[in-house]
């Protein structure tokens, strides 16, 4: 058994703690379509209480030198992970959002996906990491993302998803908890995305593919650091029109006097 390293705070780990929710991870029909999200044998650091979801994003992000090439850039950070957070602030970027649908703290405000309050290309990057299966209207909430991204802005937007559904399963009609929980794997989700799960974002003008663990992160044993290794980065990104950029029109420069 490799030696295991929590990527935030560097500890070791003698064993990665479960998801204390095993319910879902019963569910006869996300087993059997062999939904992929969290490894939810190796949820918990042990140690900060960093999930495997938030420690793979930073290895992501890390590899593909994401963070340091946005310097001076602008990010919005929905629904921020507790470790990541912080992570992502050590950057120093000139304005950066935390938002989220019910904020729990002033350092939060509230920022509904399916209707943001900020003006068009405002962000480098948004990351609403796991939050795409909880919004009720996804095409409305998708057009918003785009519209706020500047072009070769990226959306980073990991969410479950199975490749055995050939399209995403969305019924309204299940609105119970018990219901929601069997079929989507959590009360709170909405849908459980499918194969097409990429014609989503392309329909909302994206450019995207999902890029596997084996392909960026080929020499990180899923292990070691405890990460869901079937889980792909998302790498969704605006397409960029030769010789025109949306980028600090006059209307972000307001925005970001208002919020600096």
């Amino acid at each position: 058994m490799p030696e295991r390293i929590c990527v935030f705070c560097q500890r070791e780990v003698d064993a990665w703690l479960p998801w204390e929710h095993p319910a879902a991870a019963l569910s006869e029909f996300i087993v059997r379509l062999d939904t992929i999200g969290s490894n939810v044998k190796r949820f918990w650091c042990p140690h900060c209480r960093s999930h495997d979801r938030e420690r793979h994003l930073r290895l992501y992000l890390d590899r593909l030198d994401i963070l340091p090439k946005l310097r001076g850039g602008h990010v919005l950070h929905v629904a921020p992970e507790g470790h990541l957070r912080h992570y992502i602030a050590s950057h120093e970027f000139p304005l950066l959002i935390r938002g989220d649908l019910n904020p729990t703290e002033d350092s939060i405000q509230r920022v509904d996906l399916q209707s943001l309050e900020f003006p068009d290309a405002a962000f480098d990057l948004v990351i609403c990491n796991h939050v795409l299966e909880h919004v009720e209207e996804l095409p409305q909430a998708l057009s918003e993302l785009y519209r706020v991204l500047q072009q070769g802005g990226r959306l980073i937007c990991q969410t479950p998803y199975s490749e055995r559904l050939s399209k995403t399963f969305e019924e309204p009609a299940l609105q119970m908890s018990a219901d929601r929980l069997f079929f989507y794997g959590q009360e709170d989700h909405v849908r459980l995305f499918g194969a097409n799960i990429l014609d989503h974002f392309t329909n909302a003008g994206f450019v995207s593919r999902l890029r596997p663990h084996a392909e960026v992160l080929p020499d990180i044993d899923p292990e070691r650091y405890g990460v869901n290794e079937r889980e792909p980065f998302f790498d969704v990104v605006v397409p960029t029109e030769v010789g025109r950029r949306r980028w600090r029109n006059p209307h972000v420069r307001r925005f970001i006097g208002a919020r600096a």
